[in-house]
């Protein structure tokens, strides 16, 4: 519920003004009250995976953690999850077309969920796999789409699917790397955004030439309508020649999978299906019911965590966290900051100089305290009742800090 409406009924109820960070702190304790802490949430999933396989055999459901030593707790990266339901309605229901797309997690972590999705001979949508990854990178789609193949096994009729996405980060590249030759399409929705926005083409005459490039069944028509193309704007013909037409032309599609789709419209079904609502309708009568947290399985792992809250940082940065164990956790863009100390729980203070990596970076936080002024924090760090302080003022850190220079 949004702040401002519940300012509002607690205004028309009680007549009482309430600014807007009580309210947020009130949402925020009555979440939890309702709903539990998102990282009380983590420590469940081991029992989750193990109880979605028990009940629902057949099902794959793959969770990976990052855990560099066995000394600390294995920390959330993804989880990867395909009902029995779902890969055998694809496999025994739906053409071999698989549509690729995800979408942005809220709340304190962040993350993304990527899904992919079958059509059947009416061009239904079948949830075929989805998985919740920390970005939207190539080394997440390499993992989703291996785990996918591994998952989805050899199946005659559906041995070499054809994709169709909006070309997301990371994913084409990902595709040449486990899927070599696969056949791609291209939405044509995402095609006409590029084509419009970032090439500039615009203008309903364009719009309307570039749709009929892409319906036509005949090659030939094809090549008139892109002649047209060419007389009305040579930018905007030689910007469309440049990509296959095989991605985003039914004149130029394989017969094999019988299909013409030109769009994805996955982001509308993830919007429109991932709630329970409609999750019950599709799926209540042949899915087996989830027991309650007590019934679960217990599996006895080590406790597992929440992943960092973090928008990832630059490569070089985060193979330097990676190799030392530590956290990274963004910190405003306002302020430009050029050294960073990162509190390692294990170790002593580590110190990363981004001037010197080449890099620059907007304020980051300091075990949960912001640096401020935008000046950079250098020299002696000491820990008072567990917080690394510097000059008076203490950041606040998750273990012992020690010097760094």
């Amino acid at each position: 519920m949004p702040l401002g409406a519940i300012q509002n009924e607690v205004k028309e109820r009680w007549r009482v003004d309430v600014n807007s960070s009580m309210m947020y702190r009130a949402r925020t304790k009555a979440n939890r009250q309702i709903f539990g802490k998102h990282e009380l949430q983590y420590v469940k999933l081991w029992d989750y995976c193990e109880t979605l396989r028990s009940t629902n055999p057949g099902s794959c459901v793959v969770l990976k953690v990052d855990r560099p030593v066995p000394e600390v707790n294995p920390k959330f990266l993804r989880m990867y999850c395909s009902l029995a339901t779902m890969k055998k309605g694809f496999l025994e229901g739906c053409r071999p077309v698989i549509g690729v797309d995800g979408c942005f997690l809220k709340g304190p972590f962040k993350g993304q969920l990527l899904a992919v999705v079958g059509r059947d001979g009416n061009d239904n949508m079948n949830p075929i796999a989805y998985v919740v990854v920390e970005a939207e990178t190539k080394d997440n789609w390499i993992w989703f789409l291996e785990t996918l193949v591994s998952n989805l096994g050899h199946h005659e009729r559906h041995s070499r699917p054809t994709f169709i996405s909006d070309r997301q980060k990371g994913l084409m590249l990902a595709f040449e790397e486990v899927i070599p030759n696969v056949d791609h399409r291209i939405c044509v929705r995402d095609l006409y955004a590029n084509f419009r926005d970032i090439r500039g083409h615009q203008g309903m005459a364009l719009k309307e030439k570039l749709w009929a490039a892409t319906s036509t069944y005949i090659e030939g028509d094809f090549m008139s309508v892109m002649d047209e193309l060419k007389n009305m704007n040579s930018d905007a013909s030689e910007y469309l020649h440049k990509i296959d037409p095989s991605a985003w032309s039914r004149a130029w599609f394989t017969e094999d999978i019988k299909s013409d789709l030109l769009q994805n419209n996955i982001s509308d079904y993830i919007d429109d299906f991932y709630s329970l609502e409609m999750y019950k309708k599709a799926y209540e009568p042949v899915l087996y019911p989830m027991p309650s947290e007590e019934q679960r399985i217990k599996t006895h792992h080590d406790m597992l965590e929440p992943p960092v809250a973090r928008a990832t940082p630059d490569t070089k940065v985060q193979e330097q966290i990676r190799s030392q164990h530590l956290q990274f956790v963004q910190g405003r863009q306002s302020e430009r900051v050029k050294s960073i100390f990162w509190i390692n729980a294990s170790k002593p203070t580590i110190h990363i100089d981004l001037i010197e990596s080449g890099l620059d970076s907007g304020a980051a936080t300091i075990g949960g305290a912001a640096t401020r002024g935008g000046h950079a924090v250098r020299g002696r760090a000491v820990t008072r009742g567990g917080a690394a302080t510097r000059g008076g003022h203490a950041f606040r850190g998750g273990g012992t800090s020690g010097v760094a220079s």
